[in-house]
């Protein structure tokens, strides 16, 4: 064995300095038991060994040991230390990355996004493989008793730091690059593609174009705006859905709960419109948000409850649909009907408030006979009498204003009178309904009082406006 040491030494100083051999040559240690090693004299154990950084300067080091056999297996040994010291190093950058990225995770996370680790492990994967490309071994010593080949390698700290930045740049730029297709994604939700835009103005100052590669932080904050508009506008819209989900659900709660026929058909008819408000803004519902009931099915359900039949059919048919008929469906379905109808849906719970007012021979006064008419005629399409100036209420002003004419009958007969004047009615309403009406108020003659022939003139005047209302609707 030392024949063949001696032979290996004779080599020239390059071959001896590339196989590692240098200490073994100045001086090697009696083999322990069952290791085959060469002779010499031990060299004390070096501090790096226990403190890899000890007399470091501003550096990072990394140490690996690995065994060998005999002097033919130095080399080996050597190469097997020195990947150990390599992995050891990497180890040590990876929690140096780890530490650097807390703060930003921490604030991904605040964001709104629970950022995924292996963003970051990727940050120090990246990181490790640059900084090996920078290593150079600084130490070595071979243990001649325990049969070991020790191994320190080194990087400086400038180096460090450029491969962190490097890979920090390299690995957020691609981030964002991902990030940035599922922003502009139509197939996601507003809320995911807001999380991603919510990294990405996050991410973007820690790139480093430079760095980076093909890389403009210019073109992705042109396109970071563009998306923010575009995600804005979903969000709000995918809120005012919601917000008419929500009052949906109330009145359909409210239906089940209804002490009468009039008010079954308000609270149906303030579901069917919330539903139909929320298929005209979204369709389809916003992507990666399920429907929360079948729309169509309860659309057909709620048309017969707010007594309109024939409008739920209609709706069906003007959408290219053609479910069965919504039940109670008449067979006849004209235009007199469906006028009826939404006149019916329209009126149905809504408030009702009114203003009669009379002025005959300069006396004027409340016009009972004509509000009395008109509480008996809505009433029948379901509004709430009484409702008060509400907002959303049904307003009506009928007036009259004129004489009572009296003309004595023909051979004794009983006097007859007639009305001569003006009429004037008005009815407004949510959704801009605005019916005005200004007429000549003339009664025929009548066998009858003064005071009828201003309810007849209630009666005709009541008549004309109802006749008014159906013409609107049938124009609907």
């Amino acid at each position: 064995m030392k024949m063949a040491l001696a032979a290996r030494c004779a080599l020239s100083g390059r071959a001896v300095a590339a196989l590692g051999l240098a200490a073994l040559c100045a001086a090697a240690a009696p083999a322990r038991a069952g290791c085959v090693a060469p002779g010499g004299a031990a060299s004390a154990q070096p501090a790096w060994i226990a403190t890899p950084g000890a007399g470091a300067g501003r550096s990072f080091y990394g140490v690996g040991v690995a065994a060998f056999s005999d002097a033919a297996s130095l080399g080996a040994a050597r190469e097997a230390a020195q990947a150990k010291a390599s992995a050891d190093l990497a180890q040590t950058i990876q929690s140096e990355v780890s530490s650097v990225t807390t703060t930003l995770e921490s604030k991904l996370s605040e964001a709104g996004r629970d950022v995924i680790k292996t963003t970051f492990d990727s940050v120090a994967r990246i990181a490790s493989e640059l900084s090996l490309r920078s290593l150079k071994v600084s130490d070595q010593w071979i243990d001649g008793a325990a049969c070991q080949f020790w191994v320190r390698v080194q990087l400086s700290e400038a180096d460090a730091l450029l491969a962190r930045k490097s890979a920090m740049s390299k690995t957020f730029a691609q981030r964002i690059a991902e990030q940035l297709k599922l922003a502009a994604s139509g197939e996601l939700a507003p809320a995911r593609r807001e999380l991603a835009l919510l990294e990405i103005e996050q991410l973007l100052p820690l790139v480093d174009a430079a760095i980076a590669g093909n890389f403009s932080a210019a073109a992705v904050a042109f396109e970071l705006r563009a998306l923010r508009g575009q995600v804005g506008t979903l969000l709000a819209r995918q809120r005012e859905y919601e917000q008419i989900l929500a009052r949906h659900a109330d009145a359909y709660s409210a239906l089940a709960g209804a002490a009468s026929n009039t008010q079954r058909r308000y609270h149906a008819m303030r579901a069917l419109q919330a539903l139909q408000q929320a298929l005209a803004l979204a369709p389809r519902g916003f992507p990666g948000a399920a429907a929360p009931f079948p729309f169509e099915a309860r659309i057909a359900a709620l048309y017969p409850e707010a007594g309109a039949p024939c409008l739920g059919a209609l709706w069906f048919a003007e959408q290219g649909k053609t479910p069965a008929a919504p039940a109670g469906t008449p067979r006849s379905c004209g235009a007199p009907e469906l006028a009826q109808e939404r006149r019916a849906l329209y009126l149905a719970g809504r408030p009702l408030f009114m203003t009669c007012k009379l002025n005959v021979d300069g006396r004027a006064g409340e016009w009972g006979k004509a509000c009395a008419l008109l509480n008996a005629q809505f009433g029948n399409d379901g509004a709430a009498l009484g409702g008060g100036a509400a907002d959303d209420a049904v307003r009506i002003e009928i007036s009259a204003s004129g004489a009572v004419r009296q003309q004595s009958g023909a051979d004794g007969a009983g006097a007859r009178y007639r009305f001569e004047g003006k009429v004037h009615a008005t009815l407004r309403g949510p959704e801009q309904l605005n019916l005005v009406d200004d007429y000549e108020g003339i009664t025929g003659w009548n066998n009858v009082s003064a005071a009828m022939t201003t309810d007849l003139l209630a009666l005709a005047a009541t008549k004309k406006l109802d006749a008014a209302l159906n013409a609107y609707w049938e124009k609907r």
